[in-house]
C-alpha cells in the first residue's frame, strides 16, 4: 500500500515536471508581455499545475488519511486540510506552501469558469513568474513525505520477513 501511495505521488510529480518542460522557454524565458494566444497558454498551464498537485492531495487524503472532503467548498478544505497534521501523517505542506498555492486555487477556479479574453497578464504574471520558486518548495515538502512513508514501508517489510523467518 505505502510503495503504491510512493509510486502515484511521482507519477504526478513527473507529469507536472514534464509541463514546465514543455513551457520552459515560454515560461522563464519571456522578456516582454504575452500576446493573447500565449496568454490563454500560460493560463492553461496554470490550470493544470494547481491540478496536478490536487491529484497529489487526493492521493493523500485518500490513502493516508482516509478522509476526503465532500463540502461545496471541498477544494479548498481540501488544501488546508494537507497544511494540518492528523493522527495519520504530520503536515503534508507548510502553512507558506499552502497560502501560495492557494492563489493558483483561485486562478484556476477563474479560468474554468471564465473566457479567456478576461485575462489579465497584470494579474497572472504575480502567478507564472513565482511559479518554479512555489514548485521547488512543494517538491521538497513532498520529498520529504515520501521519505517517510519509504521509511515506514521498509520498516513493514522488514517485520514481516521477521514474523516469516526470512
Amino acid at each position: 500500500m505505502l510503495l503504491r501511495i510512493v509510486k502515484d505521488i511521482k507519477f504526478e510529480l513527473k507529469e507536472i515536471e514534464a509541463l514546465f518542460d514543455l513551457y520552459k522557454e515560454e515560461l522563464f524565458e519571456l522578456n516582454r508581455e504575452p500576446n493573447v494566444v500565449e496568454l490563454t497558454a500560460f493560463a492553461s498551464v496554470l490550470h493544470s499545475f494547481y491540478t496536478g498537485i490536487e491529484k497529489i492531495f487526493l492521493i493523500i487524503s485518500k490513502k493516508v488519511d482516509k478522509s476526503t472532503p465532500y463540502d461545496i467548498n471541498w477544494h479548498k478544505t481540501l488544501l488546508f486540510q494537507m497544511a494540518k497534521e492528523n493522527e495519520n501523517r504530520d503536515a503534508f505542506i507548510t502553512e507558506k506552501t499552502r497560502d501560495e498555492l492557494s492563489k493558483y486555487l483561485i486562478f484556476r477556479h477563474f479560468y474554468r469558469h471564465s473566457y479567456s479574453s478576461r485575462l489579465k497578464w497584470e494579474e497572472m504574471k504575480k502567478l507564472v513568474i513565482p511559479i518554479k520558486q512555489v514548485w521547488e518548495r512543494f517538491n521538497s515538502e513532498v520529498f520529504i513525505f515520501l521519505g517517510v512513508l519509504e521509511t515506514e514501508f521498509l520498516e513493514e517489510k522488514e517485520k514481516k520477513e521477521k514474523g516469516t523467518g526470512k
